[in-house]
């Protein structure tokens, strides 16, 4: 399973009962769908905001 990190310690490793404890994650399509349109583009507004990855998009 892909770690979120590069320690390769046995005792800091996720395994699949880590990922049983987490809440169910919604498809992002079913999200996207739900949206009137004003919302759907007020959220992909606010994504291209934020530029990749979560970080700021560079000033222009």
């Amino acid at each position: 399973m892909a770690q979120p990190h590069l320690d390769l310690d046995p005792k800091k490793m996720w395994t699949l009962d880590h990922l049983r404890r987490c809440p169910p994650f919604p498809s992002p399509n079913v999200s996207l769908g739900e949206m009137t349109d004003s919302e759907r583009q007020a959220f992909h507004a606010d994504y291209v905001r934020q530029g990749p990855g979560g970080r700021p998009a560079p000033a222009e």
